[in-house]
């Protein structure tokens, strides 16, 4: 089996994005301001030093959910036997970007390999702001999208849910991306792949580059 060095792998050709010209155009992510001006409050004057403090009149601005839609056309999950855990990335964010993650929704075909992973292989799987690091999944690795157990003894199971974030998750940086990560002990001595087919998408508030 040839290993891949998955934690910087992006799938060009694999991952195809419904909505590709709104998120990484120019215009990427673009905020649109609506709604009537919000005037804003004067303090009276500080009475210690007669000094006025006045106050400044913003812009009302609505910020609405956009949804994106990832395609998976069968992406490869690579697991080694000796961690028992692998993750692929999936998509980046723009850089420099504030972007709230509210929603995700997977509708998702995890075939195992037959050999490292065969049909009583267990997995586990989510979607995180980091690269799967250990078998349990825990904590980044699936702030987007928690961990789920795949159906037993089943050579391809699916994925069939939403769920929506308690505690969203917010993204400011330029390394910002999405993983798909995937666990399960693999058989004696094998190392294992899964090959992924269908949709995440994800929803989100975009607040713009800060």
């Amino acid at each position: 089996m040839t290993q891949r060095n998955d934690q910087d792998q992006e799938f060009t050709a694999a991952v195809f994005f419904r909505q590709a010209a709104s998120f990484f155009g120019a215009s990427s992510f673009s905020v649109r301001p609506t709604g009537t001006g919000v005037e804003g409050e004067t303090p009276a004057a500080a009475t210690s030093n007669d000094t006025g403090v006045t106050g400044s009149t913003s812009a009302e601005v609505v910020l609405s959910p956009k949804t994106v839609t990832l395609t998976l056309t069968a992406v490869v999950v690579d697991v080694t036997e000796a961690n028992g855990y692998g993750g692929t990335k999936i998509l980046n964010f723009v850089d420099g970007s504030l972007v709230t993650i509210l929603a995700a929704i997977v509708d998702l075909t995890y075939t195992k390999d037959g050999t490292g992973y065969i049909t009583t292989s267990d997995l586990t799987s989510g979607v995180g702001t980091a690269v799967a690091s250990n078998a349990t999944l825990s904590g980044a690795m699936v702030d987007v999208l928690a961990i789920q157990t795949m159906a037993a003894d089943v050579l391809a199971p699916t994925l069939n849910l939403g769920l929506a974030k308690a505690d969203p998750v917010a993204q400011t940086t330029s390394t910002d991306s999405l993983f798909l990560n995937v666990a399960g002990a693999t058989e004696s001595s094998e190392d294992a792949d899964v090959t992924v087919s269908g949709t995440i998408t994800v929803t989100l508030i975009d607040h713009g580059v800060v």
